[in-house]
């Protein structure tokens, strides 16, 4: 159940099925694609192409600002399996797959078991700013049995990588306040929001546009109130060529961004962080 080869094909689940048969040369339905590419290819291998395709994932992004400067001797930045590291003037890139286990009842043996899967997480670090980009985890884990299970607890997969983090570096990490950057590109018309959510005196209040319609271009009154706070969560959609990106996520106060489908291209998401962060 939880073998090596078994683990990456799950892995490999995450990414895009065409993306999967034009690069291994492989076809089938999904679940035979990535049975065949473990099969016919060496672990290195495949973790290469986990590496070289990260950006294709869907990905929650986390942005957050340290109290000092990583020191050029740190290596690890987190426990588990690192499958990339690169360290530069500018920057460092980490790239791990953070192993994480989901217990369930198994009706057909009577007791309780495990499954564990591999979560692609990559951090940047540039200056005091760690970039936490890390796999969303969709998986439907009755999908794996044809018997019946009942999982015994909800995991916070998300949280776990970051207390992961927290942990291993040891040093004070602070959520990077967003709103700056995403303002301004709300201001300049580089997007427009699709969802809407307000903070009033005793309540959230949450505002749905129909259609095509756009919250900034329907109601500018309500969006000059709204920019005079800071912004909650709130779903995306791209104006400008400078954003290639469709639609995402963001709730800036908290330095979150997510993408929830397969980005056109590997730069789409990258570029998307880094302008928010020009303007921030």
């Amino acid at each position: 159940m939880n073998s090596k080869e078994e683990l990456l094909e799950r892995t490999l689940e995450a990414f895009p099925h065409d993306l999967l048969k034009h690069h291994f040369d492989v076809d089938g339905k999904k679940d035979e694609t990535v049975k065949k590419i473990t099969q016919q290819n060496s672990s290195e291998i495949v973790k290469e192409f986990l590496c070289d395709f990260f950006n294709f994932l869907h990905l929650n992004i986390s942005v957050y600002e340290l109290n000092s400067k990583i020191p050029k001797s740190v290596k690890k930045i987190m426990n588990g399996e690192c499958i990339k590291f690169k360290s530069s003037k500018k920057y460092k890139e980490w790239i791990y797959l953070h192993k994480t286990t989901i217990d369930f009842y198994d009706t057909k043996e009577g007791k309780s078991n495990s499954i564990e899967f591999l979560i692609p997480v990559k951090i940047i670090n540039k200056g005091k700013k760690l970039i936490i980009y890390q796999n969303i985890f969709k998986r439907d884990i009755n999908s794996y049995f044809e018997q019946t299970i009942f999982l015994e607890k909800r995991k916070n997969i998300e949280l776990g990588v970051i207390d992961n983090i927290k942990h291993h570096y040891n040093k004070s990490i602070f959520i990077l306040d967003l709103n700056k950057g995403v303002k301004y590109l709300w201001e300049k018309d580089f997007i427009d929001a699709k969802v809407v959510k307000h903070r009033e005196s005793k309540s959230i209040r949450q505002d749905r546009m129909d259609e095509d319609y756009l919250y900034k271009a329907s109601y500018p009154d309500e969006w000059e109130d709204l920019m005079k706070t800071p912004i909650q969560k709130t779903k995306f959609k791209s104006l400008s060529s400078d954003i290639s990106l469709d639609h995402f996520d963001c709730n800036p106060s908290t330095g979150f961004v997510g993408v929830s489908f397969h980005p056109n291209s590997d730069d789409e998401i990258v570029s998307l962080i880094n302008l928010i962060l020009k303007y921030n």
